[in-house]
């Protein structure tokens, strides 16, 4: 019996998996690629089709499809094993009760189904006015826009008749009851429909853009309700199309409104996004961040977001994002720019301000002098510097107020540290700060290496008390695993740290994950090895880094004699990598 992972691989070619990431080009029997972890302009990312496994000569990046899915989509181990186990077409009951499982799976395929019976019926004036404002046939059919008539029950009589239940579509959004009645009618009529999906590009719900004039009592824009799959301070318009672009860029630019968006995109500014009908939220954050630290958020002059948006700026500030705004000129929006020059609108954002120089300039702009000057940096500027995660930037933004105001960096020092962050005051939500520091690809490796010997440590001690599914690890203790891990870690305090919390403190978590992945593993044995000699050979080479950087810095200040000194040590540790590498070899 093969185990999960090994399952998901026979379905799976590496190459298709990650040739849905990114371009790759046939070399021999491999495959290469510029790397999409690090910016490069020659490709040294390589593909072994003979060996499912990746590696890149320029940052080191190296594994199989699981690790790539959770390096390029920032998922976790549970995440990527999902993602890939649905496009093997496995079911993971390991994860979810069968009948929930099924139940967001019939609202998807409802949902799917609305999105087509829409698209048949885009067609006169709903259709002319998409194409009035810019948009081309092609990003139209591309974005699966449609159209909801100016039924009672289009939607609901033609979902009922392709066998869904009126609660699926009572579940899904697109229908409500009645007021004091059991009857159900269509919740989106005589709108233009523009499907919202989830980073994995499965539909999650619509917003709908009504058609003529306003009535009393119908918004503009209607998007679906909450529902198990749409949650509108999660979910963000674009993303699943926007995810390549904000990679390419390297941030991410958030706009108002859907045409805004589709415009965007339809220019080449692929890395826009849009919230659904609601401000940034701390979720929405939390997902941008995973992508990048840059966030430019871009409003029309007249938008009275924009002073309503300083809170999300601070979130956006907390969470290490760098937060830059950029302000459109009176009566333009994103769509109107693109459409006259899209050159006019790349230009509004070339021109974008960081968070902070936009609310000094704001300030500076009322021509406030002294003391009403002070106090209005104190209330408007300084909370949002203390929001900034990182200490570098505070100071960087504290000497910035100074040169602008001319009030001296002391006292914007001193009365910024009695300023509370904006996200923490009035009772604002508390916001888990998040590492500004990137690891390096050495310490993601070692990381990633310990927490599977962990898990397999755990899941070892738990199988001496309780029979599982899991390996048969009778020759193999859980002591010996921990005290091999400990020997090699001797010279790496942090990462023996975290060995130590992991074991302590995130059993059941790593247990699950690692059951998931060996169940049924007849090699067991020899992946403990393997993931041994890796956390040995890894620790050395960053050992081995080191050496190298003191004996430059040795040669560099004459210092031949412990130059050589530290030149025979990295000539000892290359025989031992080059050993364990040897080994490493042998064991496949």
């Amino acid at each position: 019996m093969s185990s999960t992972a090994e399952r998901i691989k026979e379905k799976l070619s590496i190459v298709d998996v990650l040739g849905s990431y990114i371009k790759l080009e046939k070399s021999g029997a491999n495959f290469k690629a510029r790397c999409p972890f690090h910016n490069e302009k020659t490709p040294s990312f390589h593909v072994s089709p003979s060996r499912n496994a990746y590696y890149c000569f320029g940052c080191q990046a190296s594994g199989d499809i699981f690790s790539f899915v959770q390096e390029f989509e920032k998922l976790d181990f549970v995440g990527a094993l999902k993602l890939l186990a649905d496009k093997a077409g496995i079911t993971l009951d390991d994860f979810q009760n069968g009948k929930d499982k099924g139940k967001e799976n019939r609202l998807r395929d409802v949902l799917k189904e609305a999105t087509k019976l829409y698209q048949t019926k885009l067609s006169g004036d709903p259709l002319n006015y998409l194409l009035k404002r810019g948009l081309t046939k092609e990003i139209i059919h591309d974005w699966q826009i449609g159209f909801a008539p100016d039924e009672w029950r289009f939607a609901q009589d033609n979902l009922l008749n392709k066998k869904f239940s009126t609660q699926e579509l009572l579940d899904a959004g697109l229908s409500k009851k009645k007021e004091n009645s059991t009857d159900s009618y269509d919740r989106f009529r005589n709108r233009i429909m523009f499907p919202i999906t989830d980073s994995q590009g499965y539909i999650v719900g619509f917003s709908g853009r009504i058609m003529g004039p306003e009535q009393e009592g119908s918004p503009k824009y209607l998007n679906s309700p909450e529902t198990p799959l749409f949650n509108k301070s999660e979910v963000m318009y674009g993303i699943h199309k926007a995810k390549e672009g904000i990679r390419k860029w390297g941030y991410a630019i958030v706009v108002e409104g859907q045409m805004d968006l589709l415009m965007c995109h339809q220019a080449g500014f692929s890395n826009a996004i849009a919230t659904s009908g609601t401000s940034l939220t701390k979720d929405h954050l939390t997902k941008i961040k995973r992508y990048t630290d840059k966030l430019m958020i871009v409003y029309d002059a007249d938008s009275a977001g924009v002073r309503a948006s300083v809170r999300a700026w601070a979130l956006s500030l907390s969470v290490g994002l760098d937060v830059k705004i950029s302000i459109l000129p009176k009566g333009e929006d994103p769509a109107s720019m693109i459409l006259k020059d899209p050159e006019i609108f790349k230009t509004a954002l070339k021109n974008s301000k960081h968070v902070v120089e936009f609310a000094l300039e704001q300030i500076l702009s009322k021509g406030l002098k002294d003391r009403e000057l002070g106090k209005a940096v104190n209330a408007e500027v300084l909370p949002l510097v203390a929001s900034i995660e990182s200490s570098i930037d505070r100071a960087h933004f504290v000497k910035l107020i100074s040169n602008k105001t001319f009030i001296s960096e002391e006292n914007i020092q001193e009365d910024l540290t009695k300023t509370k962050p904006l996200e923490l005051q009035q009772d604002a939500p508390i916001v888990e700060k998040q590492p500004l520091t990137e690891m390096s690809q050495e310490d993601k490796v070692l990381f990633e290496t310990v927490k599977r010997l962990a898990g397999i440590a755990l899941m070892a001690r738990e199988q001496l008390n309780t029979p599982t599914e899991t390996p048969n690890l009778s020759q193999t203790s859980a002591s010996s695993v921990i005290q091999e891990v400990q020997r090699i870690l001797q010279n790496a305090p942090h990462v023996s740290k975290e060995f130590e919390r992991l074991i302590s403190e995130a059993p059941n978590k790593l247990i699950f994950e690692t059951e998931l992945l060996y169940k049924g593993s007849t090699t067991i044995e020899k992946e403990i090895q393997y993931l041994l000699l890796t956390l040995e050979e890894t620790i050395l080479k960053t050992i081995f880094s080191n050496y190298m950087r003191e004996m430059q810095v040795a040669e560099n200040s004459g210092e031949k004699p412990k130059a050589l000194e530290l030149l025979k040590k990295c000539q000892e540790l290359s025989h031992q990598i080059s050993a364990i590498q040897h080994k490493r070899m042998n064991l496949n």
